[in-house]
């Protein structure tokens, strides 16, 4: 574990000093500011999506002083985000070495050690040589292990980010864990329903178009989260025959936007199983309507299903007289 260094003595009156502050490593003002000017850049790339260039502003500035926490931390989550399997690996040895760095209850550095480990192992799991298998079972405990210190530690804060939960979720799926993913993805998806709301308030405001451009892409990135959760929320409650649960989970689906071709489909399954005709005709015909080209059978099963709906609701509205009576 790498302990913080301590601050280096570089006031302004310890001229008398300054042999031995060079010896000690001090930074000058130029060097400093031009520190100041790699983080500021890092980040700025950062947030725009390029994480090469993050990760090149990262390097330039550890160049310089190779005992910046920030710097390391950030090009932790460049090289993260780049899921190159090169870079990840380089990721998770920055993120173990950096364990402490900040102090053990900031949870930066095992979140991104737990999502740079989950990455590994997806990757090790498309690997077919011998003895994989035994590490990607390594690499998802160490990144539970991870993510669940990362999730103590921002609670003690009340400052758990949605990344915690979500990322817990993911890996009870890849785990096959479904009580505990039942659990992780209700509190990922509280997080995600607020943050959406803390989007679009934002962007109800006034602001810059490079912000906008910003702000836009993160709530797509949390919309993507909240649907797949909510899909596969939906689709565990189906495979249980629970269709009221199912139904929520829909419900839950559409406040991260629109629904897609293939969600029509499931929830006409489901509001058929639960005996709103109606409704499952709409979703039946949406889906229909949607699927011009496609050649998959789920067209037919539609087309069936549609047929049958259509032809009991007709009988329902002949057997009952005008006036319900």
């Amino acid at each position: 574990m790498t302990r913080r260094r301590a601050a280096r003595p570089c006031a302004a009156g310890a001229r008398a000093l300054l042999p031995l502050l060079l010896l000690a490593g001090c930074l000058s003002l130029e060097e400093e500011n031009r520190i100041v000017t790699h983080q500021v850049n890092s980040k700025a790339y950062y947030e725009i999506g390029d994480f090469v260039r993050a990760e090149d502003q990262c390097r330039r500035g550890l160049a310089i002083d190779d005992d910046n926490a920030n710097l390391k931390l950030m090009l932790g989550y460049a090289l993260l985000r780049q899921a190159d399997r090169v870079k990840l690996e380089e990721a998770a040895r920055l993120f173990e070495a950096e364990a402490g760095t900040f102090g053990s209850d900031d949870w930066r550095v095992d979140l991104g050690y737990g999502m740079t480990l989950q990455q590994l192992a997806r990757l090790c799991a498309e690997d077919k040589a011998p003895g994989q298998a035994e590490r990607v079972t390594e690499l998802r405990a160490d990144a539970r292990a991870a993510l669940e210190r990362a999730g103590a530690a921002s609670a003690a804060k009340n400052n758990t980010p949605a990344e915690v939960p979500f990322h817990l979720a993911l890996l009870d799926l890849e785990e096959g864990r479904v009580d505990d993913f039942a659990s992780h993805a209700e509190d990922a998806l509280r997080k995600l329903e607020t943050q959406d709301k803390v989007f679009a308030a934002q962007l109800s405001q006034q602001m810059g178009e490079t912000e906008k451009q910003r702000t836009e892409r993160d709530r797509s990135v949390n919309g993507a989260r909240g649907r797949r959760l909510s899909r596969e929320l939906a689709r565990h409650a189906w495979e249980r025959k629970d269709y009221a649960t199912a139904a929520q989970s829909m419900e839950r689906l559409e406040k991260f936007g629109a629904l897609d071709r293939a969600d029509y489909f499931t929830r006409a399954r489901i509001r058929e199983e639960l005996g709103d005709d109606e409704k499952a005709v709409a979703d039946y015909s949406k889906f229909i309507e949607l699927s011009p080209d496609a050649v998959d059978d789920t067209v037919g099963r539609a087309v069936t299903s549609l047929t049958r709906l259509r032809a009991r609701l007709a009988e329902k509205r002949t057997a009952t007289p005008p006036g319900g009576s």
